[in-house]
């Protein structure tokens, strides 16, 4: 036999062994059963060799004892077979076991079943599964549903929750605090221990909980029923808090709010109060101490109630309170007041004393006021008293030389005026030897004094105002002597100072009465005439003027506005008195007039109306009479024109039609200006006057500058441009040809500039 017989027979008989039925190849997709491993990361190996980290394992189940397998060594009779009968590799984006089903010892048969199995050696989990073998003998895939193979995902834990009615219950696993309160989970408990709620004042049902072997996730929840005990509990509250509370005249170390409990009544009956270490001042504690019995305390259903302040013991969820009292102190501050004044301000008839609630608080010569209801300060605010009589028989008939006059009337009573929460007001008075005083006539009117040679002024605050001149004139106070400055009325924001100062005689001259003429208008900041001369510069409304004489006449200088009334005449004997002129507006007519030299603006050029000038033009014209506007308008001839311009069109005729209404509202350069204008505008044009007179043989035709219609010589024809200031004439002139046997000297002619005259 030769040596290619022999290898051709070898490699027969090693087919046989490998292949001892029909070979058939079953290619089986898998995937991790962990979701979060990709099994392509673990299986790392093709087709040409199986993952170290698998063990294959190939059973036929209806040929028992035929278990193929990848491990080496034939284990516990297990058939070990090379990786190209059994394996688990890469296939493309897939990761498969491939199984040569001819590789079992006993011919498979359709309709057999395989079972797979697949150990993963890291964590020795094994997952397996069956496929029967489909009819025909072409190679088994199946990609389109997986296989799972370890790594598996981790167990689910089975969980025990423990919960409670109360809620937040102590817990504890055979005896001991586990640390957790209701309602907990715990994970995989152990199986035999036993869980309890660790609550005395509370009966459980169920007593307790077993963890059963073979332990399923379960709920377990323990009910509990109060241990009903009879329990007193006193509430001691105070505003503000965090006081020591006194019980029978000793510190009981707890502060305010807090509770005292007891399963006796005896142990919280009692003298309550608190400690006075906070207090300062006037400062106290309202009520001092309270007394608690026993009748006090209210039977509170189920622990709650009106009366009931704090209803439980310890946690929340303690046993409930049946008998309950509350006590409450408040801080209170005793604010104290005196005020003090002249003895015989009550004989003159001036001591009762108006506080701030507007209300007589009482009488000097003393008055004491005390606030104790609060913590609030309701003393603060303004005093005022009696206005002292003028009369010098009343305070001499209470044995006093002089008049008198309060230095402060009404006096501010501010916090910061209390020392140890006390306070004292004195009214106190001076002599005054001469009164001024100036009446309010119009609200809102102050008085204010300008020191000579300044120009700061000060304000004696709204009218009506009274003046006192006080002992010599070294110590002059409030009404001040004429070379010391003037005195004015103004509005709130100061005088005017172009208004006249008020007639001030000094304090030397005795008592006075000032009577005020006051100005005003509609609209305001109008020039005042007097006698029918304005001041310079002038005095605008609202103006004041002090005793003005009888007989002067006061009017409104503008005459844009009608006024009523037109005057006003001071009457003898003048008291105080308001003015207010009412204004109406009266219509403007304003007419403009322009004149253009081409597109330049020809200015203060004369305007004749009527033949009578009467402005210039680019000026506006306004009246407030239409008969004064209206007419017929021209423009005079200047001496900067030459003799052939003129003005066209020679007359315009102004009426009524050509003039628009601006409304009312409208302003004319001030704010005082008419009301309602009416305005127009008319355009006058420069021309000039350009003449040719054209002669030539009759019957000629001559073809003239501007124009393509030749004109026939009939005689003397005058040609006129007088439409702008442009000279159309200028140009060739053409005549037609001269008979034969004669000619034309110069044809066509032309005229410039320098051929007019």
């Amino acid at each position: 036999m030769n040596k290619k017989l022999s290898l051709t027979l070898l490699i027969l008989l090693m087919a046989a062994l490998l292949f001892a039925g029909d070979p058939r190849v079953y290619t089986q997709k898998v995937v991790a059963g962990d979701p979060s491993v990709d099994i392509y990361n673990i299986v790392t190996n093709t087709s040409s060799g199986t993952c170290p980290l698998y063990i294959i394992w190939a059973d036929i189940l209806e040929t028992p004892g035929e278990i193929l397998t990848t491990e080496p060594g034939n284990p516990e009779g297990r058939i070990s077979v090379p990786i190209t009968t059994l394996r688990i590799n890469r296939l493309s984006y897939h990761v498969v076991t491939i199984l040569q089903l001819g590789t079992f010892p006993t011919p498979w048969a359709v309709g057999q079943t395989i079972q797979m199995t697949v150990t993963y050696i890291p964590t020795g989990e094994s997952t397996s599964w069956t496929k029967v073998i489909p009819e025909g003998s072409n190679s088994i895939t199946e990609l389109s549903i997986a296989q799972i193979v370890p790594p598996l995902a981790p167990p689910t834990p089975e969980v025990l929750t423990i919960t409670s009615e109360p809620t937040n219950q102590p817990i504890w696993i055979n005896g001991v605090d586990s640390g957790f309160t209701t309602p907990h989970d715990f994970e995989n408990p152990t199986a035999g221990d036993v869980y309890t709620i660790n609550n005395p004042a509370y009966t459980w049902d169920p007593p307790s909980y077993t963890v059963p072997e073979g332990f399923t996730t379960t709920t377990i929840n323990f009910v509990g029923t109060p241990v009903v005990v009879d329990t007193w509990v006193l509430t001691v509250d105070s505003t503000p808090g965090g006081v020591e509370i006194i019980k029978d005249g000793n510190p009981t170390g707890k502060f305010t709010p807090d509770t005292f409990s007891s399963s006796t009544a005896e142990d919280i009956t009692g003298t309550y109060s608190l400690a006075y270490t906070t207090l300062t001042g006037g400062q106290f504690w309202d009520p001092g101490a309270i007394v608690v019995t026993i009748d006090n305390f209210v039977e509170i259903s189920g622990g709650k109630g009106p009366n009931l302040k704090v209803a439980s013991l310890g946690s929340k969820n303690g046993p409930k309170a049946y008998y309950a009292y509350s006590i409450s102190f408040q801080m209170k501050t005793c604010y104290s007041l005196s005020i003090t004044g002249p003895a015989e301000a009550g004989m003159v008839g001036a001591s009762a004393v108006t506080g701030p609630a507007g209300t007589v608080v009482g009488n000097i010569p003393y008055i004491n006021l005390v606030d104790d209801n609060d913590n609030i300060n309701d003393l603060v605010g303004i005093y005022t008293i009696e206005t002292l009589p003028r009369d010098l028989p009343l305070f001499i008939a209470a044995g006093l030389e002089n008049r008198k006059h309060w230095i402060q009337n009404p006096k501010t009573l501010t916090a910061d005026m209390f020392e140890g929460d006390e306070a004292t007001l004195e009214f106190q008075w001076i002599d005054y030897l001469a009164r001024w005083d100036i009446e309010c006539v119009t609200p809102g009117t102050h008085l204010y004094f300008i020191p000579s040679g300044s120009e700061i002024f000060e304000d004696y605050g709204e009218l009506p105002i009274t003046l006192y001149y006080h002992g010599t004139r070294e110590n002059w106070d409030e009404w001040k002597n004429p070379d010391d400055g003037d005195y004015k009325l103004g509005p709130v924001d100061g005088p005017d100072p172009d208004d006249p100062p008020l007639y001030n005689p000094g304090p030397d001259q005795g008592d006075k009465e000032s009577q005020i003429l006051t100005i005003c208008s509609v609209p305001d900041n109008e020039p005042i005439s007097v006698n029918g001369e304005v001041s310079t510069p002038a005095v605008l409304t609202p103006a004041y003027f002090v005793d003005p004489t009888p007989g002067t006449i006061f009017a409104i200088a503008n005459p844009n506005y009608t006024w009523d009334p037109a005057n006003y005449v001071v009457p003898d004997p003048f008291v105080a008195t308001t003015i207010t002129f009412i204004g109406t507006p009266v219509d403007h007519w304003t007419l403009t007039v322009q004149a253009y030299k081409g597109i330049e603006e020809q200015h203060n050029v004369p305007v004749l109306r009527n033949d009578t000038q009467i402005g210039v033009t680019f000026v506006p014209i306004t009246k407030t009479d239409s008969a004064e506007i209206f007419g017929d308008y021209s423009l005079a001839h200047t001496t900067t024109m030459l003799s052939y311009e003129f003005w066209y069109p020679p007359t315009i005729t102004v009426d009524q039609s050509i003039f628009s209404g601006k409304g009312m509202g409208l302003k004319s350069g001030n704010k005082n200006g008419p009301k309602t204008d009416y305005t127009a505008t008319i355009d006058f044009e420069m021309r000039a006057k350009y003449q040719v007179i054209l002669l030539g043989p009759l019957g000629y035709q001559v073809t003239v500058p501007n124009s393509t219609d030749p004109i026939t010589i009939s005689g003397e024809i005058l040609l006129t441009d007088e439409n702008d200031l442009v000279n159309d004439l200028l140009g060739d002139y053409t005549i037609s040809d001269a008979p034969a046997g004669f000619a034309l000297g110069i044809n066509p002619l032309t005229l410039t500039p320098s051929n007019f005259d």
